[in-house]
């Protein structure tokens, strides 16, 4: 997975450990150079290279709260861009919709 990722049913989030995240770029690399050049060019090839942020989405409270805390407890994903949704996936939230709408048309099915 890269760029802006969702998770469907993540449950407990025991696969969130799994997600190779995106390194961002240097800040002072960026700001020496004004952003541009090299610098530039290498921080959008990390970005591409891994996850940017992560939206789940589960059913269950209950999951989502142990997923919570999984998130939490863990130094690699505490901090990480980790959004939790209560829905049901058949009634997604708008912004998931979207994206599930994408994931379709990328697949080929309408």
């Amino acid at each position: 997975a890269r760029g802006r990722t969702l998770e469907v049913a993540v449950g407990t989030g025991l696969n969130l450990q799994y997600y190779d995240w995106a390194q961002p770029a240097p800040a002072a690399a960026t700001e020496a150079t004004g952003g541009g050049g090299e610098e530039e060019a290498a921080a959008t090839a990390a970005a591409s290279s891994g996850v940017t942020s992560l939206d789940t989405v589960d059913l269950s409270p209950g999951m989502l709260a142990q997923a919570r805390a999984r998130v939490r407890g863990s130094p690699g994903l505490a901090g990480r861009p980790i959004a939790f949704q209560q829905a049901d996936v058949a009634a997604l939230p708008q912004p998931c919709t979207r994206m599930w709408r994408l994931w379709r048309l990328a697949l080929g099915s309408s």
